[in-house]
């Protein structure tokens, strides 16, 4: 039963995510087993992502000589990893008010496949 149920489980990965076809290797080009482990692609960037990051207004209470003061607006894809996706520092070093307009960004997105495989499994998979 458990030969059986592992057999089904490959066939169901297979299914979804082994795409026989005839362009760029993601995973790898014919198929590579993973067995009882977890393995991971190659990373690659996401094309053609932009992002609203809007208009601010920012005001301080003097920054004195020097580079005192640094806001960093941040995005997080899944709300606890953050990265900086606009830095603004102040221009003058007595207090002010003045807008911040980022406007549209286009963020470095990065994804892999993660294979996860109960027994051994062959998987291969391209993206067409």
């Amino acid at each position: 039963m458990k030969q059986l149920r592992s057999t089904l489980l490959g066939l169901a990965l297979l299914a979804t995510v082994a795409i026989t076809a005839w362009s760029s290797t993601l995973w790898e080009g014919s198929l590579t087993t993973v067995n009882n482990t977890t393995a991971y692609s190659t990373s690659n960037t996401v094309t053609s992502v932009s992002l609203s990051a809007g208009n601010y207004v920012i005001s301080d209470g003097g920054v004195g000589a020097g580079s005192n003061l640094t806001v960093n607006l941040q995005w997080s894809f899944d709300g606890t990893n953050f990265g900086t996706v606009a830095t603004w520092s102040p221009s003058a070093t007595n207090s002010e008010t003045v807008p911040w307009n980022i406007g549209t960004l286009a963020p470095q997105v990065w994804q892999r496949f993660q294979i996860i495989a109960v027994g051994s499994i062959g998987v291969g998979i391209l993206q067409p």
